[in-house]
């Protein structure tokens, strides 16, 4: 749960938006400013717990979740089940996902049915189908591939200079 959330202010000039009706707009701003929406934006929050908030009727409010539908400030599954916040995401992290939000995201999905909109998601956003166990912040150091670095001998038959030469010599560089 996130004490604040951004609201589009491009939203206040644009023209789909000011077309809806004053209960649609004010449901929209509720589905994003409520506290239980995932950063994802695919929340299966019930719109008309989120209507009756601001006193829309059950009724009018799927209404609105129609109306959203089509100006394309929502989707929805065709059970209405799970509702997609178009943008959301990108808003509320002021880019798109990295690394690390990719898989708290997949993390939140997977109580998620399996829908074609929320595969969609996934892929709009490269989200992954699986959650690796950890993730870390930093930087992954691979192992190079030992076949293409040169080979060192230990021993001084075949004029390397063996393993405890090379030691004396680190012992008279050191002091």
């Amino acid at each position: 749960m996130r004490a604040a959330r951004y609201i589009p202010t491009r939203w206040m000039i644009d023209r789909e938006f000011l077309d809806l009706k004053a209960d649609t707009r004010m449901l929209l701003v509720g589905l994003w400013a409520w506290p239980d929406t995932p950063t994802s934006g695919l929340t299966i929050t019930d719109p008309t717990t989120i209507g009756r908030a601001f006193g829309i009727s059950a009724r009018r409010t799927r209404h609105c979740i129609v109306e959203l539908a089509q100006a394309g400030f929502i989707e929805t599954d065709p059970d209405g089940l799970v509702v997609w916040l178009i943008g959301f995401i990108e808003t509320q992290l002021g880019q798109m996902p990295n690394r690390l939000h990719k898989v708290a995201t997949a993390r939140q999905i997977q109580a998620l049915p399996a829908t074609p909109m929320v595969r969609r998601y996934r892929q709009k956003y490269g989200i992954p189908d699986t959650v690796p166990n950890r993730v870390s912040a930093r930087v992954s150091h691979t192992v190079p591939d030992t076949a293409s670095l040169p080979v060192l001998s230990n021993s001084g038959e075949d004029g390397g200079a063996g393993t405890t030469a090379a030691k004396r010599a680190t012992r008279r560089r050191a002091a």
